[in-house]
């Protein structure tokens, strides 16, 4: 399945956004520089008992408090092969995301980016053609562990998606962080 999301994840012509750069590996996948200078490839990888609609991840990932908020904006991208990233006024959020979903029906790998409340902590969340998985790419504002700052904090970012993503079927979770 890894390789088949990293697969998927090259074919993507998309250009880099937020703080990171493009991963050499993984075209349209940032990468994000740490306070030490080192740059880290960090991802979560959900897979689910069932497919599962955009509007319905978005909508119980909302209830947690991930917000479409990018600096005032709403970032996405439907069109992999265009490669250009669309904002949109947040009031244009239902409209987004009947997008995203047109998107997926039509086979391709959509991406929004949502943040955490009000902390501006965030990524990109890539909603896969099949339904089954989703990803996020934490590229903005990243938290770095207190104990280890080289290293994301993995439990941060899990503490705050386990409990929607379980509500719709979450089963199981993959995650990487290499320098």
């Amino acid at each position: 399945m890894a390789d088949q999301l990293a697969t998927d994840v090259r074919e993507m012509l998309v250009r880099p956004i937020a703080l990171g750069h493009e991963r050499r590996d993984c075209p349209g996948v940032a990468s994000v520089d740490t306070r030490d200078g080192m740059s880290r490839d960090t991802d979560f990888v959900f897979t689910f008992t069932h497919e599962v609609p955009v509007t319905e991840a978005l909508e119980a990932l909302g209830a947690y408090g991930w917000v479409p908020d990018d600096m005032g904006r709403i970032r996405f991208l439907v069109d992999p092969e265009d490669g250009d990233w669309q904002t949109r006024a947040l009031e244009e959020y239902p409209a987004v995301i009947a997008e995203l979903e047109r998107g997926t029906a039509a086979g391709y790998t959509c991406t929004i980016m949502l943040t955490w409340k009000d902390t501006r902590t965030g990524g990109n969340f890539f909603f896969y053609p099949s339904g089954g998985r989703m990803m996020l790419a934490p590229i903005l504002n990243t938290r770095a562990r207190p104990d280890h700052p080289r290293f994301l904090d993995l439990e941060w970012y899990l503490s705050r998606l386990l409990g929607p993503l379980e509500q719709i079927g979450l089963s199981g979770v993959e995650t990487s962080d290499l320098a």
